[in-house]
């Protein structure tokens, strides 16, 4: 984690939930997540958290590679987080990110 934790505040990200790298790890351990955003910005960010349960595991057996400007990064298909939103979480603001996602175009879905 702190390799990666390092890497996005070099490319000018921030966390969103914690300053200081070993209170991020003890969050992320306890089955939090955690959130990074541009620096200046909060939204868009991204989600990083441990799949510490079978059902976090259970999501990446159909994962997908999104390209990006620096890199590749491998996560649970569009499909896959549509219906962990929608049908597990389930709050007004998960089925506001699913209904978004299901009007992401095709093509941006891949090319971030």
């Amino acid at each position: 984690m702190g390799e990666l934790y390092r890497a996005l505040l070099d490319d000018g990200f921030w966390c969103l939930n914690a300053d200081d790298l070993d209170e991020i790890y003890t969050l992320l351990k306890e089955g939090n997540c955690i959130r990074f955003a541009e620096n200046g910005s909060s939204v868009p960010n991204i989600e990083v958290k441990f799949a510490l349960k079978s059902l976090h595991k259970r999501s990446f057996d159909d994962m997908v590679e999104v390209l990006t400007k620096k890199g590749s990064i491998w996560i649970s298909s569009i499909e896959q987080q549509i219906a962990f939103k929608k049908f597990f979480l389930g709050s007004e603001r998960d089925m506001e990110d699913a209904r978004h996602l299901c009007r992401v175009p095709i093509f941006f879905r891949f090319f971030i």
